[in-house]
């Protein structure tokens, strides 16, 4: 907090807690506390009790008002907020279900119909059930797939995707150095038995190769380090995303870095080493040992593969782009320019129907609709009842859409 205690300052009623940046939008300043403001949705006066740090850009949530809850408002059945519980050391997932379950059966079924009680493996496969379970705050972004979250959140699906291709990619780059290293050896035949002849051990032969290898990696890391961050804005603008170049610096990150590139430059340099080392000095001074190496086993497996690995990433990048041009360009039916969607129009109540009905006489509207739910979003309780509602009433409302 930039201001305000964060013990009491929602305990009051009518109280209020803003962004940084919500406060320089609201007054130009973070020096607000005590000061009043009245929010759009609602007729009340609020006092300004605190003033938080914006939350950071890798948050499942980006609060701006924050404003104290109305006790005499709380309601078992609520499905309409999120609730945070802090547990202690120990406390497992698991342990918090068993709490809920408890507080489910007491306080929550009986006020359910008996349809909804049934809790045995048919009546979850018929969806005759109710419950809450809990979901650990750091698995939120990329697990959940709950309707009505606070933000789009990401998929593990396409992270481990990706992780895949990168190791793929990351594979045909030190099959290509091992390549690359066992081809420009032959340049070092006469070198390696030289120093084998005055002593060179093989042991000190392959540290040698090895270190080549992870200093190597280093500099194309501490390269790759480079194009990144300097490829970073355009990227962003790119698929619409905001990455903080800062997260490269952390502690955990520059570990990652340490143990790839170890990791590569030995698995990279291993059979190099390996190879090179273990060659007899009078061959190489033969000059016995080039064409074994040309023609090698081991050295067309690995050809085969960086080449096999390169052609299916190709295929399937192809096969995507194919797939993502049908999806742009496809017949839907209807003109996505043409349609206009008004979105939470719930507050509106009957008020909704009659700005439907004047929204059909505007010049060059051809037809107005009222949904509860756009296609592509889940429909949850809140939709469900809000059918019941508009059903009985014909007033309620959460989108329209204008043709």
């Amino acid at each position: 907090m930039i201001s305000g205690d964060p013990k009491t300052a929602l305990s009051s009623p009518n109280s209020l807690v803003l962004s940084a940046s919500a406060a320089k939008r609201y007054f130009n300043s973070t020096d607000v506390f005590g000061q009043t403001l009245r929010l759009d949705d609602d007729t009340a006066v609020y006092m300004i009790t605190g003033v938080i740090r914006d939350m950071p850009a890798h948050s499942h949530v980006h609060l701006q008002v924050i404003k104290s809850l109305e006790q005499g408002k709380l309601q078992w059945i609520g499905l309409f907020g999120a609730t945070y519980i802090l547990v202690r050391p120990g406390v497992t997932t698991a342990d918090i279900d068993r709490m809920l379950a408890q507080t489910v059966d007491r306080h929550i079924l009986p006020n359910f119909p008996k349809q909804l009680r049934d809790r045995s493996a048919g009546g979850q496969r018929k969806g005759d059930y109710f419950r809450y379970y809990a979901v650990p705050l750091t698995r939120i972004h990329l697990y959940s797939d709950l309707g009505h979250e606070f933000e789009v959140n990401g998929s593990i699906q396409y992270v481990v995707f990706f992780m895949i291709v990168a190791v793929l990619i990351l594979l045909v780059a030190c099959v290509n150095f091992i390549n690359l290293s066992v081809a420009r050896s032959m340049r070092r035949l006469r070198e390696i038995g030289v120093r084998k002849v005055l002593g060179a051990g093989r042991r000190r032969l392959a540290v040698q190769f090895l270190v080549e290898s992870v200093v190597m990696t280093a500099i194309a890391m501490g390269l790759a380090v480079v194009f990144v961050l300097v490829l970073l804005p355009w990227f962003d603008r790119l698929t619409g995303k905001s990455f903080d170049a800062s997260f490269l610096l952390s502690r955990r990150v520059c570990v990652g870095f340490g143990l790839t590139i170890l990791g590569v430059g030995l698995l990279s340099g291993g059979y190099p080493a390996f190879l090179l080392s273990g060659i007899q000095p009078l061959n190489i001074l033969r000059g016995q040992m080039v064409s074994g190496f040309r023609t090698g086993v081991m050295r067309t497996a690995l050809l085969v593969f960086q080449f096999s690995v390169a052609m299916i990433l190709i295929i399937a990048t192809g096969v995507i782009y194919s797939q993502l041009y049908h999806i742009q360009h496809s017949q839907l039916g209807y003109t996505r320019e043409q349609v206009v969607t008004v979105k939470d129009t719930e507050p509106l109540g009957a008020a909704a129907w009659t700005f439907a009905q004047a929204a059909g006489q505007l010049p060059g509207v051809k037809n107005v609709t009222v949904s509860n739910a756009l296609p592509h979003q889940k429909v949850n309780m809140r939709a469900i009842r809000a059918v019941s509602s508009s059903m009985r009433r014909r007033r309620v409302c959460s989108a329209m859409r204008i043709l």
